[in-house]
């Protein structure tokens, strides 16, 4: 009876320790499953979160986009045209007069044409010579002109006593 007793009580014991080493590998497989779900999870809520910002960004630029193209048209509008341009040597001119600047002025002859979203503008080379302060007036006068300039290159050079030879090179703009 005693030898009955101790098989069933290891018998006991072996079938508590296979249902426990199951129930831990389970468990242990599980929470693996789990935690990998868990990333996934994570993952794709980062993802969604980024592409829902994307989404949101997109909305805005969209709504700004149509408030920048009012704008272009406003600022190409306010531009003159090719056929204008002629114009500014003349007035380039009078501000050489005005500043009492002997000068020569030419177009370069360097054009990049006019493309959707982008003003066309035309290069030139403009000479001047005279006082430090007659020239400083001229470039105040050009940049408050109608017309728009970018000065690319500027060479200031001394001369006989307070004279000065300023080179330009620029473009100027146009629709």
């Amino acid at each position: 009876m005693f030898k009955s007793f101790r098989m069933k009580m290891l018998a006991s014991i072996g079938v508590t320790l296979v249902v426990a080493a199951g129930l831990v590998f389970a468990i242990f497989y599980l929470n693996k499953g789990v935690v990998a779900s868990s990333d996934e999870i994570n993952r794709m809520r980062a993802d969604f979160l980024s592409r829902s910002r994307a989404i949101a960004s997109l909305a805005e630029l969209k709504k700004d986009a149509e408030q920048a193209r009012i704008y272009t048209d406003v600022l190409n509008s306010s531009l003159p045209t090719k056929e204008d341009l002629p114009e500014f040597n003349t007035e380039v001119f009078e501000l050489e007069k005005k500043n009492n600047l002997p000068s020569s002025f030419k177009f370069s002859g360097a054009e990049t044409a006019l493309r959707p979203g982008a003003a066309g503008e035309i290069a030139f080379d403009l000479n001047l010579n005279g006082l430090y302060g007659d020239i400083i007036n001229f470039l105040k006068d050009l940049e408050d002109s109608s017309y728009v300039t970018d000065i690319r290159n500027f060479d200031l050079v001394g001369g006989v006593k307070d004279e000065y030879r300023a080179i330009f090179q620029g473009v100027i703009f146009f629709h």
